[in-house]
């Protein structure tokens, strides 16, 4: 982005207290970094930095001028344009509430519309979110950011080295031991497997990944890793070759953009993804199988893995994953959507 505009951004320090920022800044691209850190860690000392920190902004707003500004939702974010009005400000939604409680949904949701109403110009992850939170009215784009690509080593399909990152609390991911177990069982696997799991989430979550990985005798094949840093995950994304993106075909996860999914392939990785209305949209023939979320559909998508690994090219995926990079997308839409709103 700095390559096009010049970028200030304003972040507290409370939440960024551990982040060198010196090695992000450069000419184009500026950090501050302001207010205090929360003494305690409790309900009210964590939101109440927010305040203070909207009015130090503020305060530098009327100092600075400048073409658009941009803000990340965070409760009481809608203080920016009363403590500082007459200033081009656009609102960035990430995604409506994806919790499995109804009412904490309709809670932060009613949140997030509120915020709304004190916006013109808004900016959504996906085209969905218009509608759900009624937008016809506002001046709304939808820009695509793209992602980095995490490896480019070209993945062997010689083997089914299984890999999934991400929280464990919600995503029935025990479901897809099970499936593993099912695979197994209803087929003679004449090559290794392995499944590397990554993240970490509630307690049941855990324990219940823990129980299925127990009783479907997979201790030899699942492993737990539990949370890793960007730079330990790296390793995993060169040495898998199936990403898996199990997420439950839900209300409220169908339209949320699978982040993981886009890095798989990035990656160079063949993906089983659950059939969202999001996951449809990047899973083709070439890179992936869809599935239901269930474990006899998992069981399924990994013996259509199988049944194609000699057909898997990491080389074709690299190519039509370009299209996804932080690079390309920035270049061809990002920057002409951002330009609609100054």
């Amino acid at each position: 982005m700095a390559k096009y505009f010049d970028i200030t951004w304003i972040i507290h320090h409370g939440h960024y207290d551990d982040i060198n920022t010196q090695h992000y800044s450069n000419e184009n691209h500026k950090i501050i970094v302001t207010g205090e850190k929360p003494k305690r860690n409790n309900i009210y000392s964590n939101n109440s930095w927010l305040i203070p920190f909207y009015f130090l902004i503020s305060k530098h707003l009327k100092k600075n001028r400048y073409d658009l500004i941009f803000i990340h939702l965070e409760r009481f974010c809608f203080l920016l344009p009363i403590f500082s009005p007459n200033q081009n400000y656009a609102l960035q939604l990430f995604t409506a509430a994806i919790s499995h409680s109804k009412l904490k949904n309709m809670i932060n949701n009613l949140e997030q519309k509120f915020h709304i109403m004190f916006f013109h110009k808004i900016i959504i992850g996906t085209s969905w979110m218009s509608e759900k939170f009624k937008l016809g009215k506002k001046q709304v784009i939808c820009p695509k950011w793209g992602h980095v690509r995490i490896s480019s080593v070209p993945k062997c399909f010689d083997a089914i080295r299984l890999l999934y990152v991400g929280t464990l609390t919600n995503r029935r991911i025990h479901e897809t031991a099970q499936g593993l177990s099912i695979f197994l069982k209803n087929n003679q696997v004449d090559v290794n497997v392995s499944y590397d799991i990554i993240g970490t989430g509630n307690d049941e979550s855990i324990a219940e990944l823990k129980r299925s990985i127990k009783q479907y005798g997979l201790s030899e094949i699942v492993t737990l890793h539990g949370f890793l840093s960007d730079a330990e995950l790296a390793g995993f994304f060169d040495t898998c070759n199936v990403g898996i993106a199990y997420i439950p075909i839900t209300d409220y996860y169908n339209n949320v953009v699978a982040t993981k999914l886009i890095e798989y392939h990035l990656s160079g990785m063949v993906a089983i993804a659950t059939e969202t209305n999001e996951n449809i949209k990047t899973v083709s023939s070439n890179n992936g199988v869809l599935i239901n979320d269930n474990p006899l559909s998992f069981a399924d998508g990994l013996l259509k893995v199988y049944e194609n690994l000699k057909n898997w090219s990491s080389e074709k995926i690299f190519k039509e994953s370009e299209v996804m990079t932080t690079e390309y997308l920035v270049k061809t839409e990002t920057v002409l959507a951002l330009k609609s709103l100054m």
